[in-house]
This record gives C-alpha cells, sequence and structure tokens, in this order.
C-alpha cells in the first residue's frame, strides 16, 4: 500500500478552501476556516503512515522468507 502524499493532500484542501471562501465572498458570508485543521489533518496522515509502515515490518518479520513476496490476490512485491 503506497503512503499518502501529505503535501499533495494539504494543497488540495488548500484549494478547496480558497474556492469556498470565494463563493463564500460572493455570497455576502464571511469564511473561517478553523486554524487546527492543518495539524489535525497532518497528525492523521502521520499516524497512518506510520501505522502502514509498522503492519509493513511486523508482515516481514512473520512471513518466512520463502513466503515474502507471494500475496495470493494482491500486488506482487518484488524482493533482489
Amino acid at each position: 500500500m503506497n503512503a499518502i502524499d501529505q503535501n499533495r493532500l494539504l494543497q488540495m484542501r488548500a484549494a478547496i478552501v480558497s474556492q469556498n471562501q470565494a463563493l463564500q465572498r460572493a455570497a455576502g458570508l464571511e469564511s473561517q476556516a478553523p486554524s487546527s485543521f492543518t495539524q489535525s489533518l497532518s497528525d492523521a496522515v502521520q499516524a497512518v503512515n506510520a501505522q502502514q509502515a509498522k503492519a509493513s515490518e511486523l508482515s516481514a518479520a512473520y512471513l518466512p522468507r520463502s513466503v515474502r513476496g507471494q500475496h495470493h490476490g494482491a500486488a506482487r512485491r518484488f524482493h533482489p
């Protein structure tokens, strides 16, 4: 499983917030985005990445060498 690109995710969030603010200004409404959203999102992404790394380490430690890389029904990993 691929790690989530935190920078790309934050760029998408910034684009959405910017469009939302423009729409709210056009409608005559004030926009106040919570300042802690970026930090909360960043923390969540880092936690997911850490769990994925830990799961990979545990899987590698659990599986015998002869079985590693043989993911039934999943993408195969190539080990030199």
